[in-house]
């Protein structure tokens, strides 16, 4: 399977984010969850689009990871809230 090995296709910015972080995969995103790095759960965004935002402008700074949904798989990234 070539969806582990494609992190190019994806973007997912600004990283440090302050507001929105936005997503976008070539094809359709069903879902982003976002964690803390202790593994809690803060957020929980159905997409079902090729793009999407998450407004994380009311948590507090720190570090954090994107879980995202496509096609059946996942793929998660390290985000920095500023």
């Amino acid at each position: 399977n070539d969806f582990a090995n494609t992190s190019k296709d994806w973007k997912v910015y600004p990283n440090p984010v302050t507001a929105v972080l936005n997503i976008s995969y070539e094809t359709k995103i069903t879902a982003a969850v976002l964690y803390t790095i202790l593994g809690q759960e803060v957020m929980h965004t159905a997409i079902n689009a090729n793009e999407g935002t998450l407004d994380v402008s009311k948590l507090p700074s720190g570090t954090y990871f994107v879980k995202i949904t496509a096609d059946n798989n996942t793929k998660t990234f390290k985000v920095i809230k500023e």
